[in-house]
């Protein structure tokens, strides 16, 4: 009867339960076992994948309500026609105020003429692609972590895109101090 609900925050991690919530006793003490499928989506972009799930505790025999949830972290690679190397970019901790740059090496898996696009999800990351420094299945991506970025965490993502709608995402992590 019913099952526990296990939820995802990545739109790309479905999960659904397989058959019903299992309610057994093991050693005079009842227990709950509850079996998950958990997929990525077919529109998944390319690159590493990190998320985490989250179960939502059913109240104890009592009937009080667990003040938390239980979570469980995922990760995975999707692999595709674009390949990124290092596949995520860690500034580290670096002082505010000054930029930085950092190379990836994207590699092609055809060298038939493709155009890339690039793309970055935060104001204070600048990507783009060093023609000069690019040949055949390869192509050199610099990604720069600007001046103006505020002291704290920064978290975001570069995007590369295939002209055939294939996109590749980089996380890109950096710490500023004052």
């Amino acid at each position: 009867q019913g099952s526990l609900p296990l939820g995802s925050a990545d739109p790309d991690v479905q999960v659904r339960p397989l058959g019903p919530l299992q309610r057994l006793t093991a050693g005079g003490k009842p227990s709950l076992r509850q079996t998950y499928q958990v997929t990525l989506s077919p529109s998944a972009h390319a690159g590493r994948v990190a998320g985490t799930l989250w179960l939502d505790l059913p109240p104890t025999l009592d009937g009080a309500v667990p003040a938390s949830k239980a979570s469980l972290a995922v990760t995975g690679e999707v692999a595709g026609a674009i390949d990124a190397l290092p596949a995520s970019v860690f500034f580290g901790s670096l002082p505010a105020g000054k930029p930085v740059t950092r190379s990836v090496v994207l590699s092609l898996a055809s060298s038939k003429n493709q155009s890339l696009s690039v793309t970055s999800s935060s104001p204070w990351l600048h990507a783009f692609l060093d023609r000069s420094a690019s040949s055949g299945r390869h192509q050199l991506l610099s990604v720069t972590l600007t001046a103006q970025a505020p002291a704290g965490p920064i978290q975001g993502k570069v995007t590369v895109a295939l002209s055939d709608g294939e996109r590749l995402d980089i996380p890109v992590i950096a710490e500023l101090t004052n």
